[in-house]
């Protein structure tokens, strides 16, 4: 075995407990809170059972009408688990979250470019929708700026280069706060009201 073979052996074998190991790192704190909270677990299928984060809601709760704090509740309890569910895809499959990521972000821009084009034919380059929106004041320079970076990172996953599963999570995170940020204009401009989408 010539010395070449058996640095990408050792690195090839080294990937998964390194990048296991860089997510442990990176979300230290969180994971010790999360596994602070846990009060038993079960298997086969496994069943993890928590105890609820944080006394204070009891106080809050109690001067909020009980429909809208169910609600909250269910939506807070919905975002975290679709961002818990985000970041194990993004280690199975980080190429998959950075192209569904991509999808919904692009989704979402031209969404809000619909809302303000007249008649014609609305753009189909997303740099082209950019530029428009840009020129209606909509989104800013570095939103645009961003959003051009994302599709690069997104045209060279799809066109083969593996992507880690802690790029994909920081992707993901970044893909999913530009594509709040257009769908909130979007909202915006469907009520009526009128301010510049800065990022």
């Amino acid at each position: 075995m010539e010395w070449k073979e058996v640095v990408v052996a050792i690195v090839d074998s080294l990937a998964w407990p390194v990048a296991v190991m860089l997510v442990a790192v990176v979300f230290r704190e969180p994971l010790k809170a999360l596994l602070g909270r846990v009060t038993g677990v079960k298997a086969p299928g496994i069943e993890v059972n928590m105890q609820a984060s944080d006394d204070s809601l009891d106080a809050t709760r109690a001067s909020v009408d009980p429909e809208v704090a169910a609600e909250a509740d269910r939506r807070a309890v919905e975002e975290r688990d679709a961002e818990r569910v985000e970041q194990a895809e993004a280690l199975v499959d980080p190429t998959g979250v950075i192209l569904r990521s991509w999808q919904d972000l692009s989704d979402a821009i031209f969404a809000l470019r619909r809302l303000t084009a007249g008649r014609g034919r609305p753009a189909k380059d997303i740099r082209t929708v950019l530029n428009q929106l840009i020129e209606d004041g909509l989104v800013s320079e570095d939103f645009a700026t961003s959003v051009i970076e994302l599709r690069k990172v997104r045209n060279e996953v799809a066109h083969g280069v593996a992507p880690t599963g802690v790029t994909a999570q920081a992707y993901a995170l970044n893909a999913d706060e530009l594509r709040r940020l257009a769908k909130a204009k979007a909202a915006m401009m469907s009520t009526g009201e009128e301010s510049a989408l800065t990022a």
